[in-house]
């Protein structure tokens, strides 16, 4: 069972997140365990992330 916390709701709301999915521009295969659960944040480059952090979606975006 995968357990997710507040920190999960940052990938949701990153442009670069793919709708519905575990993946995204940084981590097209799967986001990390580490930054999905909460453990770690995506603000800040982080090995394999291919040069892509976090990006809020702007709200013209979420309509």
């Amino acid at each position: 069972m995968i357990v997710l916390s507040d920190n999960y709701i940052d990938c949701c709301t990153c442009k670069h997140k793919d709708l519905n999915k575990l993946t995204g521009k940084a981590f097209p295969n799967e986001i990390p365990y580490e930054i999905y659960n909460g453990d770690i944040t995506h603000f800040e480059p982080i090995e394999g992330d291919n040069g892509i952090q976090f990006e809020p979606l702007k709200d013209s975006e979420l309509e």
